[in-house]
């Protein structure tokens, strides 16, 4: 954000190099699909005090995107991990369970199908069993989530 490739050249930008000042939660905002992209306009000028042109709302949801998925590939891989740590440790054949739960299932599917697209790929390239997923909702059932895990 130093270049100052985005925004008006007059925009001050260095809140977005402070760190801690970029919340996960809005990850879930840049999902917007409205036409205008009213949401990342709204939440870069509320939160960083940044009037974005249409392109820059384009330039940031895009950028976004790429670190959600970025980040929803390497959770993913680490699931796989554990499926097969969990794999090892068991006398029988029969898939791992693995449950997900919280506002992130229903905030950003997007990031919850590629995490569990990217577990179940590198599950098959460890020539493991596929993964059962359950995905909950909100957050307050992780009981849940760690008892239907178990119910399998």
């Amino acid at each position: 954000m130093d270049a100052q490739l985005i925004f008006a050249r007059d925009t001050d930008v260095t809140t977005f190099s402070e760190p801690y000042t970029f919340f996960t939660s809005y990850m879930s905002i840049m999902e917007d699909t409205s036409s205008d992209l009213h949401d990342v306009g709204g939440l870069l000028q509320a939160g960083f005090n940044v009037q974005a042109s249409y392109v820059d709302r384009q330039i940031v949801r895009a950028l976004c995107h790429i670190v959600s998925m970025r980040a929803a590939k390497l959770v993913g891989a680490a699931v796989a991990g554990i499926v097969k740590k969990a794999s090892e440790a068991r006398d029988d054949q029969e898939p791992v369970v693995v449950s997900i739960s919280g506002q992130l299932t229903e905030m950003n599917q997007p990031y919850v199908e590629c995490t569990i697209k990217t577990a179940k790929r590198v599950a098959r390239t460890l020539d493991l069993c596929e993964p059962v997923f359950n995905v909950l909702g909100e957050d307050g059932y992780t009981v849940g989530a760690a008892l239907s895990s178990f119910s399998k």
